[in-house]
């Protein structure tokens, strides 16, 4: 089964608790993967890409929220109400 089409999965993305995982996961993973990719740039060698740098903080974004919610959808289990604090 497609999870896009499952009600359930939308009401997962939309919980504050996957939108805050995805968005602690994105700022950890997004700042060591800009790092990676952009090397020269913070070290003031070339041009720094700013939507090359927005999309690197998206991508673990959206793969975690949407791993919680398939996640979610798969085990029947509701999102998660409350996270751990990083």
């Amino acid at each position: 089964m497609i999870v896009f089409f499952n009600p359930k999965f939308w009401r997962a993305v939309v919980a504050p608790a996957t939108l805050r995982r995805g968005i602690k996961v994105a700022a950890i993973v997004g700042v060591i993967l800009n790092l990676i990719n952009q090397w020269d740039a913070v070290m003031g060698r070339q041009a720094f890409h700013v939507i090359q740098g927005l999309l690197t903080f998206c991508v673990p974004f959206c793969v975690s929220v949407y791993s919680a919610a398939s996640f979610a959808v798969d085990t029947g289990e509701p999102p998660p109400q409350k996270t751990l604090d990083l």
